[in-house]
């Protein structure tokens, strides 16, 4: 009859620690705003969501923008609360919102990711300078540009050097837009993603469009402007592009993956001591 001692559960879990040990750290949002409001509120000097520093400021030919009953929603992207709904009607209005002056957003070197919901509610190309609608990074617009285009696009502000993703602007239809924004001393790269796949939360390898012919500096502020009625809703603004689609996916920080490793070692201990006996009992060390 062989008697086997029972094999060492170290090398399994040595690799299983490894393996944990390998997970990046989950990198919060650095800014987000969810438009969390009572139905009918109006945004301005609002102050919801994390990041900012004070509220909404509100300028343009119009007023109005409120928010909403009900909020966008996209597949793979974490959402709360309602929406702002911008006014139709031949209105232009935009919004804007501090960034903390210490978080120096825009230093040459560094990467950030841009995100947002919008949805247009009037007619696509109608509407002043053909119903634009979209955020700002700098002196960049995302989104459905003036009249040269009704598809999702980049261009400068106020017009000019106009880049198309190619993906059609549809009537109350949600659109997913993710921006990758790469800071450099000189022209700085922006790739835009266009209602991406997001079931497994990894970046598309190939952007739907890219503009490199600008630099936009530092960056004081974010936000958004329409020239018809649009929809905007989970303004991110991130380190990754997973965090930019959705916050709640938590990956365990070093301190929590310690915490996890003490059962293993001590599962590990466990089985080397039984081992140990075992072959004690069968005559060897």
């Amino acid at each position: 009859m062989s008697h086997r001692p029972p094999a060492s559960g170290a090398p399994a879990v040595l690799i299983a620690l490894l393996a944990l040990a390998a997970l990046p750290a989950h990198a919060d949002l650095l800014a987000y705003e969810g438009f969390d409001y009572a139905p009918g509120t109006p945004l301005l000097n609002r102050t919801g969501g994390s990041g900012w520093e004070g509220g909404w400021n509100e300028f343009g030919l119009g007023s109005g923008t409120a928010a909403t009953t009900a909020g966008l929603s996209y597949s793979g992207v974490s959402a709360t609360g309602g929406a702002v709904q911008t006014p139709g009607g031949g209105t232009t209005i935009g919004h804007v919102r501090n960034l903390p002056a210490a978080s120096a957003y825009g230093v040459p070197g560094t990467t950030i990711y841009f995100s947002v919901l919008l949805r247009p509610t009037d007619p696509v190309g109608t509407g002043p300078f053909g119903g634009y609608g979209g955020i700002t990074i700098g002196d960049l617009f995302i989104g459905k540009p003036g009249s040269v285009s009704t598809t999702y696009g980049m261009e400068r502000l106020g017009g000019g050097g106009f880049v198309s993703s190619g993906v059609q602007a549809v009537r109350n239809e949600t659109a997913l837009l993710v921006v990758r924004a790469m800071f450099t001393a000189g022209a700085d790269r922006f790739d835009l993603y266009v209602n991406p796949d997001t079931s497994s939360g990894i970046e598309p390898a190939t952007p739907n469009a890219t503009k490199a012919d600008m630099d936009v500096g530092l960056l004081p502020y974010h936000g958004f402007g329409t020239g018809a009625g649009w929809t905007v809703d989970e303004i991110r603004i991130a380190t990754t592009y997973a965090d930019a689609l959705n916050a709640t996916v938590a990956i365990p920080e070093p301190s929590t993956l310690a915490l996890m490793a003490l059962p293993l070692l001590g599962l590990a201990g466990g089985r080397w001591r039984a081992g140990r006996r075992a072959r004690r009992d069968c005559g060897g060390r």
